[in-house]
């Protein structure tokens, strides 16, 4: 295989965005990043705010521009991915 991105923590989640023009990585560590797809290198934002790792995250086809997470500090957060906010 080819590396695509790397995180300095074990990975917990991965997605692809509806569209397949991002890839959407999550970690032990309480990161959440955006990189372009399949350039992973190119980081577009990161989602930041979990106080413990994640276990989930979703991205609907409804709502394409929002990303949903959760995980061990039993919160679930709204995204705009895009932003990070």
């Amino acid at each position: 295989g080819t590396l695509v991105l790397g995180h300095t923590s074990l990975l917990t989640c991965l997605l692809l965005t509806p569209d397949n023009k991002y890839i959407i990585t999550a970690d032990r560590d309480e990161h959440i990043r955006v990189s372009w797809y399949p350039q992973g290198f190119c980081v577009e934002s990161f989602c930041l705010g979990h106080a413990q790792f994640i276990s989930a995250i979703h991205v609907s086809s409804d709502l394409p521009d929002t990303l949903i997470s959760g995980g061990g500090d039993s919160e679930l957060k709204i995204w705009d991915w895009f932003s990070g906010k």
